[in-house]
Parts: structure tokens; sequence; C-alpha cells
């Protein structure tokens, strides 16, 4: 991204980012005023009525100077606004929210699970976050292609459950990190291919280093040997996007009325959220998908990252105001595990008091044994934070705004030619000229700068959209009409849409794209996507497909030829 994707008190979803230099939050007037970005740059104010609407989460990103006044963090507090800061290189420096109930049974509870008072019901809960972080490995490698790694993890989630020792837990988790780092080490990372600062002519850095930043590379630092002061910008990603999900689950934590420094196999370190730590392992996996998708579709500018002399790589503005922008996601996945461990640690609580599901306390004897607490009380096992994973295909912005119900993108997608941000409309460069330049040394150069000077006349461009206009609205139509004739028949569309899946879309990889094209009367960049696979196309044209590949269907599966209509296809472009 460039220094002009500017993302300045922006709220998206209920998250504003304070990123720029020399930011200020203050109150003025018993109205939030939060000024960020250059001179011109009008600020963000609120009344706390707009507050309590809007905004959700305040991220100060860097520090770089600026000022939060203590009168706007007690009026975030009042407002239940969560505030939190990030370093550059992805450290929480502070994470704040609304806090929860006051209830001193469950604070007990938590120490005496955390502190090996009661090993069985700490053991439990660890066994059961690592169940469900060793299960989101296994599938995000799966989506990756890595089958055999991915049945090897699941394999080592399988036996977490009959361990009954903590150093043995910990053990298999390090078994599985070593198994699923390695597939990510050789994973691609574009970058805009108008980087002249970024190669040399010998194809190397100019700084006389290798490469490696064109893929994701080990997760231990070259510095550290740990994967904290990254040396690659995948791992600055993945480390940012990390620091984003802690902060996020400690505030989900205060929410609950848990103390997020009290850990249990993270070890107590003064200012470290540990328990947040502890509880983020389980939701891990949801953040690599995210990253695998996000890798998988954008490119990047060199000036998003940036390397110190030491060797670590930061990630810069306006990037990472564009990345905090997704802890609207970590949110949705935090919420149901903070409050799973406090019912988890209440039921478990061997001495004092035990909450059950309505928060009513029960007492127990001191001298009642863990177990039979836990036979009493049992804690459901921990279900997925997120309903689903999603693919790492070139779609997944718009799929994770459906999934997550948001109403903007978190992370606008980038220029092939530039990394510049994409403007609204534009789906991989920014402008013809980028397009023309990507193009310049491939056949389509011609196309693609006709194409623009065509467009460029008004009179043919609203021409254009009107001719498309009515070609989407007669393919409606037919569509329509085809569905009705269906209507009292006993088609399974379902088992249309799998049997073809399994059975004739493989076969078409050996076609022509012109002959998929005059078979189904598609244009090309349909004919494209049905045969690699990418879309299934629409049943009408299933017939034809089959027939094509020389596949019998199943008794009963087609329609009829007199339900299928006059017409074997839609029209042309849809």
């Amino acid at each position: 991204m460039h220094a002009d994707d500017t993302n300045y008190t922006v709220i998206k979803n209920g998250v504003v980012v304070v990123s720029g230099t020399g930011p200020a939050v203050r109150v003025d007037g018993n109205r939030l005023v939060i000024r960020d970005g250059p001179q011109e740059t009008p600020p963000l104010v609120l009344t706390r009525a707009e507050a309590s609407r809007k905004l959700r989460h305040v991220i100060v990103c860097g520090h770089a100077g600026g000022l939060v006044t203590f009168d706007a963090l007690r009026w975030l507090r009042d407002t239940g606004v969560a505030f939190s800061q990030l370093d550059w290189d992805g450290t929480v420096v502070i994470s704040s929210g609304p806090r929860g109930p006051d209830r001193a049974a469950l604070r007990r509870a938590q120490v005496l699970v955390c502190s090996g008072i009661i090993p069985e019901a700490a053991l439990a809960i660890t066994g059961e976050i690592l169940r469900v972080k060793l299960q989101g490995q296994a599938e995000v490698l799966r989506l990756m292609g890595s089958e055999h790694e991915s049945a090897a993890i699941s394999s080592l989630a399988a036996t977490i459950a009959h361990e009954t020792e903590g150093a043995k837990l910990l053990a298999i988790e390090a078994r599985a990190a070593s198994i699923y780092w390695k597939e990510w080490e050789n994973l691609p990372v574009r970058f805009a291919r108008r980087n002249p600062q970024r190669l040399g002519n010998n194809g190397r850095w100019r700084s006389g280093r290798p490469d490696l930043w064109l893929t994701f590379g080990p997760r231990a630092s070259l510095l550290t040997g740990k994967p904290w002061r990254a040396t690659t910008p995948g791992n600055a990603l993945l480390n940012f996007l990390y620091a984003l999900l802690e902060s996020e689950m400690t505030v989900a934590l205060l929410a609950v009325g848990l103390h997020s420094g009290i850990g249990m196999f993270h070890a107590d370190i003064d200012s470290r959220s540990s328990l947040a730590l502890d509880v983020i392992e389980a939701v891990r996996p949801y953040v690599d998908c995210w990253l695998l998708a996000y890798l998988a579709s954008s490119v990047f500018a060199n000036r998003d990252f940036t390397e110190l002399s030491d060797g670590e790589v930061r990630i810069t503005h306006p990037l990472n105001s564009h990345l905090a922008h997704t802890a609207v996601l970590w949110r949705k996945a935090c919420e149901p595990v903070a409050e799973w461990l406090a019912q988890a640690l209440g039921r478990s609580s061997g001495t004092g008091a035990v909450l059950t599901a309505d928060d009513r306390m029960i007492s127990v004897s001191r001298h009642t044994p863990a177990r039979l607490v836990e036979q009493s009380h049992p804690f459901p096992p921990l279900a997925p934070p997120l309903p689903a994973f999603l693919a790492p295909k070139g779609a997944w912005l718009p799929a994770f705004r459906r999934a997550a119900r948001l109403n903007e993108d978190p992370v606008p997608r980038t220029c092939a030619e530039c990394g510049r941000a994409l403007p609204s409309g534009r789906r991989k460069f920014c402008n013809d000229g980028c397009a023309a330049s990507y193009h310049n040394e491939t056949p389509w150069k011609t196309v693609v700068v006709a194409t623009a000077i065509r467009y460029a006349d008004p009179e043919h461009s609203q021409a254009a959209k009107v001719a498309i206009g009515k070609a989407a609205a007669r393919n409606a139509q037919r569509r329509l009409e085809w569905r009705s004739r269906l209507k009292g028949t006993a088609i399974n569309e379902e088992a249309l849409r799998c049997w073809y899946n399994d059975a004739v879309a493989p076969a078409l990889s050996r076609y022509k794209l012109r002959t998929i094209m005059e078979c189904t009367g598609l244009s090309k960049q349909s004919a494209i996507l049905i045969r690699s696979g990418r879309r299934t196309p629409h049943l009408l044209h299933v017939p034809a497909l089959a027939k094509l590949a020389g596949i019998e269907p199943p008794r009963g599966l087609l329609p009829t030829p007199a339900a299928m209509g006059p017409e074997a296809h839609l029209e042309r472009g849809r």
C-alpha cells in the first residue's frame, strides 16, 4: 500500500485505529475527540450516544509520540469502549475494556486452578484448549493440500484426551507445531510487480542478502530462535495479528470477570496477559487461516515493511492500520472461548464455592476431592470458536464479510502492479495504466490497451453497461422459467450438484475452452472457471456438459427434455 492509502479516523465495524504521527485522544466538552494523520485530516468527534452505538474498540498502533488523556480513558471506560495499544513489532503494550461482574468466587477458582492446587482441573482445561488448537491446525493443513500432515496432527489431537501429565500435553503440542510450521515455510508472499527497489539486477536484494521475503519462511526468527522479532514479512504479519488476538482476548476475559495475568501453562511475567496467551491457543488456527487466504489473494508494496539494522522486519503504515481493523473478526472468536473458560473454572473449583451455569454458588467442603467436584459439576467441551474455516480462494474478502456479518471489508485488496489499495469497482488493478504496464510483456497488452481506450468513450461505456444489464435480465428471466418448469418433478438438485462435482467436473479439464463455450454458450471467463473447478455451473448446463464428457447420469437424476425447455443453455455472457 502506498503513502496516500490513508485510513485515519475511520470507524469500520466498530473499530477505529490510531496510527499516524503525533495522534491525540482527548475529551472536549464531554465529547471524545480523536485526531490522527496530517493536519488537514478532520478529527473524529463522538458523543456518548454515538460511541455506544458505533464504537467498540480504539486501537493505537505504534508509539511515535502522541497523547491519551486521563479523561479520555475514563470516558472510554464509562461508555464501554475497549482501548488497546500495540507496539510496532506487535507487542501488546496495554489492553483494557469494560469489566464484567465482580465475582470473588470465580477469581478464587481461577487462582486455585491456575496455581496447580487443583491439577486435574488445570490439566483438563489445558487439554481441551490444545485439542481445539490441534484440530484447527489439521483443518488449515487440509485446506493447504497437506493431507498427510493434516492426518498426523489429527492423530496427535486425539491422543491429548488420554494424557494425564501437563508436560506431555505441551510435548504433543510442540510435535504438532514442528509439523505445522514446516508446511508454511515455502508459502509464497507476493509483492507488486512495480517494485524497482525490491530486487537488484542479479535477482537478489540490493543489500546483498538472499531474497527471503518472497516466502513465509521458518516460524523461528533468525535473531531470537523464537517466533518474536520476525525476520520475514509473513511472520511479521502473523505476529501482528496474534497481538490483535491477544488484545481482544484480554478484553473478553475482563468482560467475564477473569484476571488476564494469571495463566495456566504460560509463565507468569510482569505486565503480561498470561491467561490470554493460554486461551488464544484455541483461536490461533483461525487467524492462520485468515492470513493464508490473505496471502493467497493479495500483493504487497515494498514500503509495507521496513527492515531494521539488525534484520528485524516490521509492518509500516497504512498496512498496520488496515490489519488492525480485523479485530472485529477475532472478537467474535474470543468472546465464546472466554465464556467457556469462566464456566469451566467456576465448576472446577475444589474449595470455597463452585459457580453453576446460572451463577449460583454451591458450597463445597475443603476436603472434597477435585475429581468428585469435576464429576458432579463437569464443564462442557470447548466448541470451535468460529462456525467454519474459509478456504484460501480469491473471493475470501466477501466470504469473510458475509460470515462475520461485517459492514465493510477490514482490509482492502491491492493492485497487482503497484501495490496500491484498489478503489471501489476495481478487481485487480487500480487504473488502466497499471493494467497496461502489468501486461506490457504479454500477448494481452494490445487487448488491454484497446479495451481501456474503448471504454474511455462515455457513449460506448454507457452502451456496454446497458447491454450487460439487458443480458443479465434476460438470463434471470430464463432461469426463472426453467425453475418453474421443474416444479412438480422429482429432481434432487443437491444430488445433481454432487454428481456433477464428483463425475463430470474432473473430466472437463481435457477439453478446450472453445468447446466448453460452444457447448454451454457461456463466456470465456466462465468457461475458465468451470474447467478449473472453481465454479459450479448452473444446473441448466449440467446435461450438456455431461454429454460433452461422455458420462451417463444415473436414472432420474437429470431433468427430461420437456422440462429443459427449448433452450439448452443460457445466453453468452452470464
